[in-house]
């Protein structure tokens, strides 16, 4: 977890996706912010509140909670620590910053963020797998050698030992193109001293050598491939040997950030020195020789296992920019299609309107609420099936948003062959004697999908008032002939038409907007009247 977000979360015990929070957090219309915060958290479900407060109260706050600094800090965004008589906080950048509570007093405007810690018993199990899994195969590459030789080797251990820290600093070298995170320790190291920056040296044109061999590749490939190669053939002269002859690239390097760039990269610098250090363990080990024969075949195992070793990573290297590329990209998207404005402003004016209100349609939400959505369906329609599923999640919505949710019948029940009429009739009868049961009996249908018999079996009762039924369900489908909605599922929002361009599972993510913009609405509507 790398945002401050996500590490308050974490220091409140709880361990959401990562993935989950960031799809959320990123694509939110008014990122970063608080509200994009806060409402962030309330789609999680988890109990937060923004507030203002005087600054005498700080002592009542608890020990973490989000601080927002005054104009002259740019009203930045902090994590805040409370630690007896000190404060410390951490931005985005998560670099530490320890000062008196006085001092803190001054920098803070008093709004924060606060959220219930979770008191569910819950795990981070998120990384075990990936730990146990490169653990083993650690341990399994050391060891294969000694154990298919059955000697010791004091050589082979350093050349191991090389290799795996090689590999690490190898992955350091790419890792900022294969994470949008922030790794600080990586950047602590990479901007040691003024002419240091490793971005600098890996993008530059220098970087790619003849054959489009790219040189951040060629440190992981490279140390990855003596740890394999040691593993499955322990011929340590070869790899002390090639370490040799890896000297011109090591001086071509440093001559490139010197003389050409004229920028260091600690990385790349680290990668020289421990190539130097298996060349001095080669040099001074008793097995030394500038002699390849015999070992030919090992060499062939060495080149095979270098050139797919660099082949994967190139592979895995490609495909993760563009994975995060479009990531992102997605992101920018949903920010821009996640804003209310927008959603109205593509919702389009019924051709009839007139008579809405009194089609007796079946309420599921709250009948009061500004934002109001209207579905017709028909009984055997797969895709109304999935919108009335989604339209029953955005009720059971983790942050209790009010909607006004209502379900009407695009059926013409004049059609006495079509055996949808009587599950529409037995509908609107349970609504009109048991309505409490009318959600479990639309699920039973549209998400379950109880066989028809069965379902009727269960829900289908003596209908008394079956000319107002009728009535009922004609007059929707009357209604949605003079809208020409000529398909089901039709949806209506707010008394317009829902834009083609949205899904119902969009809604979810606007509702807040949606609430927030319906009620300015009717509030200036009755201004309007009322002057």
């Amino acid at each position: 977890m790398n945002t401050i977000e996500e590490k308050l979360l974490k220091k409140l015990d709880y361990y959401i996706e990562a993935t989950k929070f960031e799809d959320i957090y990123n694509s939110h219309p008014n990122y970063p912010s608080l509200y994009a915060t806060t409402d962030t958290y309330t789609q999680l479900g988890i109990e937060n509140a923004a507030l203002r407060i005087n600054k005498e109260q700080i002592n009542e706050l608890p020990q973490y909670f989000i601080a927002q600094l005054t104009p002259k800090q740019q009203g930045k965004l902090v994590l805040v620590t409370k630690k007896g008589d000190s404060i410390i906080y951490e931005n985005d950048d998560l670099k530490k910053n320890k000062l008196s509570i006085a001092s803190f007093l001054e920098e803070w405007n008093g709004i924060v963020v606060l959220a219930e810690k979770n008191t569910a018993t819950s795990n981070d199990t998120t990384k075990i797998l990936p730990i146990t899994l490169l653990s083993f195969f650690l341990i399994t590459v050391i060891l294969l050698p000694y154990l298919a030789k059955g000697i010791f080797s004091w050589s082979l251990l350093c050349y191991q030992l090389v290799a795996i820290i090689g590999s690490i600093i190898g992955y350091f070298v790419i890792e900022k193109e294969l994470s949008a995170k922030i790794n600080n320790f990586r950047d602590a190291i990479c901007n040691l001293g003024q002419k240091k920056n490793c971005e600098t040296v890996l993008d530059s044109s220098y970087g790619v050598l003849p054959g489009n061999i790219s040189l951040k590749l060629l440190p992981i490939s490279y140390f990855i491939t003596n740890l394999l190669f040691l593993a499955i053939n322990p011929s340590y002269h070869l790899v002390g040997l090639l370490s040799i002859l890896g000297i011109p690239l090591v001086l071509y390097s440093i001559y490139l950030q010197s003389q050409k760039i004229k920028a260091w990269c600690t990385f790349c610098l680290l990668t020289a020195s421990l190539m130097l250090l298996n060349t001095t363990i080669y040099l001074l080990s008793t097995h030394f020789s500038f002699a390849i024969y015999p070992e030919y075949t090992a060499l062939l195992t060495y080149i095979f296992t270098g050139v797919l070793s660099y082949q994967i990573f190139q592979k895995i290297h490609t495909s993760t920019k563009e994975n995060l590329l479009t990531k992102q990209e997605n992101y920018v998207y949903k920010r821009f299609k996640n804003n209310p404005s927008l959603f109205i402003s593509t919702t389009s004016p019924l051709s009839h309107s007139e008579g809405f209100e009194k089609l007796n349609l079946i309420e599921l939400g709250d009948a009061n609420a500004p934002t109001k959505l209207t579905l017709f369906l028909s009984p055997f329609c797969g895709h109304c099936h999935k919108a009335f599923a989604a339209a029953i999640d955005i009720l059971n919505q983790l942050n209790k948003t009010p909607i006004s949710i209502t379900i009407g019948f695009n059926v013409n029940i004049s059609n006495k062959d079509n055996p949808g009429v009587d599950i529409l009739q037995a509908f609107m009868n349970i609504y009109l004697t048991t309505p409490e049961k009318i959600k479990d009996a639309l699920s039973a249908w549209h998400i379950a999908r109880t066989p028809i018999e069965e379902w009727k079996k269960e829900w289908v009762r003596p209908i008394k008032n079956k000319d107002f039924i009728n009535y009922s369900l004609q007059n929707q489908y009357n209604w949605c002939q003079e809208n020409n909605f000529n398909y089901t599922p039709a949806k209506v929002i707010n008394g317009n038409k829902f834009p083609k361009e949205y899904s119902l599972n969009d809604i979810k993510y606007l509702l807040e907007g949606l609430h927030e913009k319906y009620t300015n609405s009717i509030v200036n509507l009755q201004s309007t009247e009322a002057s």
